[in-house]
């Protein structure tokens, strides 16, 4: 792995702190390192969408820490993992990508969806490395070559490497998801759908998954006013690989709450009683919806009630703005997206405040301690313009040190031992980056390891392009909530 300069003395002071601030955990007595603690991630990514890349800091084995960007590049294909576990000289018990210096974890990331998560994950690297690294050992995060699919990151890494950081958002049909199953490779990834859950090998699913993004975002148009009690949500759901999962999350959410749900599609008429929508669609899709519904805009609509709506069909209703929420009576519906529906470049200046996008970790500009210690460390490194995913992908390092920590006193640095860490581990803090993500609900009943989300304004001119509206939070009743 290359070497580069020094990393400011700012930054390597900030690191202790920076951890404290994000790592609180739940789990009574859990050991705790100079590097990462064993605390649940409250540290967040924030991907840069500039600006360079920072300095690394010293190297516990001499040399030079990399750039937080810059991650190691396997171009060979190694087909098995050896078939005994190696002991170091220290008597450690290790398993496929540690040996005495280093440990080595793979990252397939979609760069389509990357938005500052590689960011995130190398940020969290190069702070544990300069505080000494884990168990010894300095952290390697290893891709694949540019321009290598997700399938073909996963052969070149999956059998070579401890463990797998994943992201990979609404893949096509997710092919990667089954072979990290059918070889059962430890992998954390911070987004998917109920049916990443289930299975032996799966991957641990650290935020809300899309349905509960989707309840929680639903819960606080209710909340906000947005959606008055007893009136309509539009929910459109077009090029979703989630889109069923969706539907059965709102569907739970609108039985309790007297809510009809009326179902839309790009190109088609939007009733002008819809005051607010949950859209998932690609980004231009979702900035042709809010040309569409905009007042002020010349897009279709309709009055009266929608035919294939879901829920009863209910009353005509006038299609004016009279009695709706000020913001739409003014300039139109709320739409709320998630982070696959919005890219800053596709959104128009006059719809600030009427897009809300669903996240599964406070947005980077939130006042959330661990955000906070984050975006300084951020900023420390010389960086700016930090991607929405930046926390994602910061978190998801940091859950790996909670699992490896505990490891490193039983002296065991294997597949088998991170299994097992993972069904024990205690739910991380409630003020983590994830909340009190649980991995061990996922893996023992199918569930999704957390139950809460943020929402955020989007605003290009933000960090990330998201305004915090709220820091984590779930819908009343949401853990009686079943996927299915």
């Amino acid at each position: 792995m290359r070497r580069r300069r020094r990393i400011g003395a700012a930054v390597i002071a900030g690191c202790t702190l920076l951890l404290a601030a994000c790592t609180a955990t739940s789990a009574p007595g859990a050991s705790t390192s100079s590097a990462a603690g064993t605390a649940g991630s409250a540290a967040i990514s924030l991907g840069p969408t500039g600006g360079r890349a920072p300095t690394g800091g010293i190297a516990p084995t001499g040399g030079i820490a990399p750039t937080q960007d810059q991650v190691s590049t396997s171009s060979t294909v190694r087909n098995s993992a050896p078939s005994v576990d190696p002991v170091t000289v220290e008597g450690m018990i290790t398993g496929p990508g540690v040996d005495d210096a280093s440990i080595s974890l793979g990252m397939i990331v979609d760069p389509a969806a990357d938005r500052g998560f590689t960011s995130g994950v190398t940020l969290w690297r190069d702070i544990v490395n300069a505080g000494g690294g884990i168990c010894g050992r300095t952290i390697q995060i290893t891709s694949a070559p540019p321009g290598s699919t997700t399938d073909e990151a996963y052969t070149q890494l999956g059998r070579s490497t401890l463990g797998l950081v994943l992201l990979e958002p609404g893949g096509p049909g997710r092919a990667v998801v089954a072979r990290i199953r059918a070889d059962r490779i430890p992998t954390l990834t911070p987004e998917g759908t109920p049916h990443d859950l289930t299975g032996a090998g799966s991957p641990v699913v650290l935020g809300a998954t899309d349905d509960i993004l989707a309840i929680n975002a639903a819960a606080h148009l209710l909340s906000s006013g947005a959606v008055p009690r007893g009136g309509s949500l539009g929910v459109l759901l077009e090029d979703s690989a989630s889109a069923a999962d969706i539907r059965t999350g709102l569907s739970w959410w609108a039985d309790r709450n007297d809510i009809r749900l009326v179902d839309l599609h790009l190109g088609e008429p939007v009733p002008t009683y819809i005051q607010a929508i949950f859209a998932e669609a690609a980004p231009q899709g979702i900035m042709d919806l809010l040309t569409a519904t905009s007042i002020a805009g010349t897009g279709p609509a309709t009055t009266g009630a929608p035919s294939g709506g879901s829920g009863s069909a209910g009353p005509a209703v006038e299609g004016t703005a009279g009695g709706t929420h000020p913001a739409v009576a003014a300039r139109g519906p709320i739409i709320v997206t998630t982070l696959n529906g919005y890219l800053p470049e596709f959104f128009p200046a006059d719809a600030v405040g009427r897009l809300q996008v669903a996240t599964v970790t406070p947005s980077p500009g939130a006042d959330h301690p661990g955000v906070k210690a984050v975006r300084t460390a951020f900023a420390d490194s010389g960086r700016s313009n930090p991607g929405p995913r930046l926390l994602e992908g910061y978190a998801t390092g940091e859950t790996w040190a909670r699992l490896l920590e505990p490891m490193c006193a039983a002296r065991t640095l294997t597949r088998t031992a991170i299994a097992e860490q993972l069904r024990s581990l205690a739910p991380a803090s409630s003020d983590s980056l994830f909340g009190p993500t649980d991995p061990a609900v996922q893996l023992s009943s199918g569930l999704s390891a957390s139950k809460v989300s943020a929402m955020s304004n989007a605003d290009p001119t933000a960090p990330g392009g998201l305004q915090p509206i709220t820091l984590l939070e779930s819908a009343p009743g949401i853990g009686g909530y079943r996927a299915g």
